[in-house]
């Protein structure tokens, strides 16, 4: 249970970043010899891709966040005694589907009740044009991968654009004869061809296409994971919801690929500053963000997020749409449908959770709109077991007037196990999930 709190002041560091903590954890289990990844998000994503590596045969040892993986590379791999567990991640499945079309194995991978509600042909015909055999169950997980130790490279545009799907297009090119090519329409994070190269492999990005030579012989690399945007996102919102807030999150990833939402805050106006930027293989650094009073457009009406952006920052549109809420105009997101097949609906999730809050929420297939300027007011919501709608109805919980019960609040654990620890003093009244009274 949550309630109104006072300002958020601080400097903060959040989990390392999910998605370069997948792909560096893969890649080690293809090289040959020892990696070591500093900064690893030890999430329940991100532990589940631990487990299925290791199932795989490769030696995982957990020290704090930093992990390092031993192996003998993809001929040293053998397959699972029984289904490899993906818990509630889709990268996990995906990404893993691709890396084993490469190999000469015989794997199922399975999930939780949301992962096995998510699609998964999407993935699935494009490693079996490839030479691979990738079965759904009707379209879904579990998945089952025959693959090859040698593949057919290829050219193909994902469509919707998808950085999973162009993913596990690309490893498992790391097997396949030539050059595999994919075309997108909007640019996805990078973070797999930026890995690739630390790895050794040889790849590029020529305009629209991003692409890698195989067969491949990966080699170890020493990789440091920065902190997740997706997660600093919540921490941002918060300071711009709780008036008087002052927050600063530190070392966290600044790929370009990452950063629209960055500029979306500030077209609507937010106070918001990057600093001591560090141009890495994987770039970082730090972010600081002042409440702002005035949120929105100077023109009235509702700011708009085209599909395009969207695409850009699919996992920050539910914080988003929570800030909607006190901005002048409110916001219309456009091109949301992926939206509603991730972890839940999170178009409807988050227009229940808003309109339960007092919200003026209006959505179609494709779009979801938010009014601003309505008073909030506490109530009981429901996460539907997604980690960002828990959140990011959390962060509301903490800047509204009465009491906000969220139903499996615990669910933050799957990117941000320490979220409810963060929220401003006396915000968190009780949790069902600590047991406790804070």
């Amino acid at each position: 249970m949550l309630r109104r709190a006072s300002r958020l002041v601080g400097t903060f560091r959040v989990p390392g970043d999910k998605s370069i903590s997948h792909r560096a954890a893969m890649l080690a289990a293809f090289a040959s010899g020892v990696t070591r990844i500093e900064g690893y998000a030890l999430n329940g994503d991100c532990l589940s891709t631990l487990g299925c590596i290791a199932a795989l045969g490769a030696a995982v040892e957990r020290d704090e966040t930093t992990v390092t993986i031993a192996s003998g590379g993809r001929d040293s791999l053998v397959a699972p005694a029984g289904p490899l567990d993906a818990g509630n991640s889709g990268t996990t499945m995906r990404l893993l589907a691709g890396l084993l079309a490469g190999c000469d194995l015989d794997v199922s991978i399975a999930g939780d009740e949301s992962l096995s509600g998510r699609p998964m042909r999407r993935v699935a015909n494009p490693l079996t044009s490839m030479g691979a055999v990738v079965e759904t169950t009707g379209g879904h997980a579990p998945i089952h991968v025959r693959g090859k130790a040698r593949l057919n490279a290829i050219s193909y545009q994902p469509d919707p654009p998808s950085a999973q799907v162009k993913s596990a297009i690309l490893l498992a090119g790391l097997s396949a004869e030539g050059v595999t090519r994919v075309r997108e329409r909007v640019p996805t994070r990078d973070h797999t061809e930026r890995l690739l190269s630390a790895f050794g492999v040889e790849c590029g990005r020529e305009d629209d296409v991003a692409w890698v030579r195989g067969p491949a012989t990966l080699v170890p690399a020493d990789v440091t994971v920065p902190g997740d945007v997706s997660s600093a996102a919540f921490l941002m919102a918060l300071a711009l919801l709780v008036e008087g807030s002052d927050v600063s999150i530190t070392g966290i990833g600044l790929n370009p690929t990452r950063t629209r939402l960055f500029d979306v805050l500030a077209e609507l106006g937010a106070d918001i500053e990057l600093t001591d930027f560090v141009d890495a293989a994987e770039p970082f650094g730090d972010v600081r963000v002042r409440y702002t009073e005035r949120l929105g457009p100077l023109g009235g009406g509702p700011f708009v997020v085209g599909a395009d952006i969207v695409a850009e920052m699919i996992d920050e549109v539910p914080i988003l749409a929570a800030l909607a809420t006190r901005t002048t105009g409110g916001i219309r997101f456009e091109g949301v449908g992926e939206l509603r097949r991730k972890e839940s609906d999170r178009v409807a999730a988050m227009e229940e959770g808003l309109s339960l809050l007092g919200a003026t929420v209006r959505s179609s297939d494709e779009t979801l709109e938010i009014d601003g300027g309505r008073l909030l007011l506490g109530a009981r919501v429901r996460s539907f077991g997604d980690h960002r709608i828990a959140m990011a109805l959390g962060c509301l919980g903490v800047a509204i007037e009465g009491e906000t019960t969220i139903e499996d609040a615990g669910a933050a654990g799957v990117s941000f196990p320490d979220f409810f620890d963060v929220l401003p003093e006396g915000a968190v009244v009780w949790s069902a999930h600590a047991g406790s009274e804070r």
